[in-house]
């Protein structure tokens, strides 16, 4: 393959996983929501539903088409950019726009009050296997630290398109241990929201489990890659890069299915009030215990925006994202 034909391949490529992830969202959802709408049964075989259905789809395909053709033409990394860009945000508009639309047509839930936590039922035991992803990155900082007379003193870290370095570090403890530290610290976290997604969410949730697999899998996913990652710069270990990262994304790929065949099976009603639903994707509702409710803009898990302990969570993954900055 050819250096400009990788220039464009890759950019488009990443513009079609988007469109593609956008105009999924509709059908990944459990068949009694419709843009972050709960509506009733049949909903989305009328007319009304499809022609929900047919807008959004066009707004997001025709603009993906265009910047696609644009991308080709005009190959440029600021226009790459911008079309992934534009394309997410017209997509984010276009579910708002939608979810606006079907609000007269929602069903209200159920006024019943619902039992929301439950901390005494046990976690599932599998869930200590997020436990294994930290062995492994701990697994890699031995091995480097074992083997740092082999690493260069100096080493490539960016490639360009053709495979040219384009930048590089030193055989320093921020150098080498940098990406350990980020994965470390992203493994943790994910494995500390398994925890708070299990305890922090209602008990009926029927997708608790498969979140927490999900979960588990992602947190699997990125060890591998930030474990192999410094031990491939450094010259430890000769794999290809893609193998190291179509790798691990594999793992995903199976717990994103039973996820999805999950949520579309038959369960309770949404119990959240529509009123608490900004645009169907950000929740905010004081008078929920729960910190963690059913997305209805896709699959798995949102925060409860008005839990005191969503704030933590967010500031928790800033300190994950400054923790290889505060090396030596």
């Amino acid at each position: 393959m050819t250096a400009r034909f990788l220039t464009l391949a890759i950019p488009m490529f990443t513009q079609v996983v988007v469109a593609l992830a956008l105009l999924g969202i509709p059908h990944i959802t459990p068949r009694d929501l419709l843009f972050g709408i709960p509506v009733p049964e049949g909903f989305r075989s009328t007319e009304r539903g499809r022609r929900a259905l047919r807008s959004y789809r066009l707004r997001i395909a025709i603009p993906a088409a265009i910047s696609l053709l644009g991308m080709a033409l005009f190959p440029n990394p600021l226009v790459d950019v911008g079309a992934v860009l534009v394309t997410t945000v017209l997509g984010i508009a276009s579910f708002v726009a939608q979810n606006r639309k079907l609000k007269p047509f929602a069903i209200q839930p159920s006024l019943i009050r619902q039992t929301t936590l439950s901390p005494s039922e046990p976690l599932p035991w599998f869930a200590w296997s997020g436990i294994l992803p930290l062995l492994l990155l701990a697994g890699a900082a031995m091995y480097l630290h074992s083997h740092w007379d082999q690493i260069p003193a100096r080493f490539p870290v960016h490639f360009s398109f053709d495979g040219t370095p384009n930048r590089w570090a030193d055989r320093t403890v921020r150098g080498v241990y940098g990406p350990l530290v980020m994965g470390g610290g992203f493994t943790a976290w994910l494995f500390g929201l398994v925890l708070a997604g299990w305890y922090g969410s209602r008990r009926a949730d029927s997708m608790r489990r498969p979140i927490v697999v999900v979960m588990l899998m992602v947190e699997l996913m990125i060890a591998l890659l930030f474990g192999a990652l410094p031990l491939k710069l450094t010259g430890v270990i000769a794999l290809p890069m893609s193998v190291m990262v179509l790798g691990p994304l594999a793992l995903l790929i199976p717990a994103m299915a039973y996820a999805v065949r999950e949520s579309n099976k038959p369960h309770d009603p949404d119990p959240t009030p529509n009123e608490c639903w900004k645009g169907g994707m950000i929740y905010y509702n004081p008078n929920d215990a729960a910190l963690f409710v059913q997305r209805r803009d896709g699959i798995g898990f949102t925060v409860n925006l008005a839990n005191r302990w969503s704030w933590a969570i967010y500031g928790s993954l800033l300190l994950v994202i400054a923790g290889p900055f505060l090396l030596g």
